[in-house]
């Protein structure tokens, strides 16, 4: 998946069932476990608020981290 500021509103504005299924489809493909009960309204709108929130430093301290997987 390529991260950029157009990913990141497309992933804010999924409805819970769809964010949360990419959210375990991307964590799987990763090779992490998620604890369901993480995936709470709560927490997703949390998360809708810092993807919508993320700068572009953001993101490329994301890609540093990543190291250019995806990105």
């Amino acid at each position: 998946m390529k991260i950029d500021q157009n990913t990141l509103r497309a992933l804010a504005a999924m409805d819970d069932v769809t964010l949360t299924q990419t959210i375990k489809t991307l964590a799987a493909a990763g090779g992490f476990a998620l604890d369901p009960a993480a995936l709470t309204h709560e927490n997703l709108e949390l998360l809708r608020t810092s993807l919508c929130g993320a700068t572009d430093a953001d993101l490329a301290r994301a890609k540093e981290i990543l190291g250019g997987k995806g990105v």
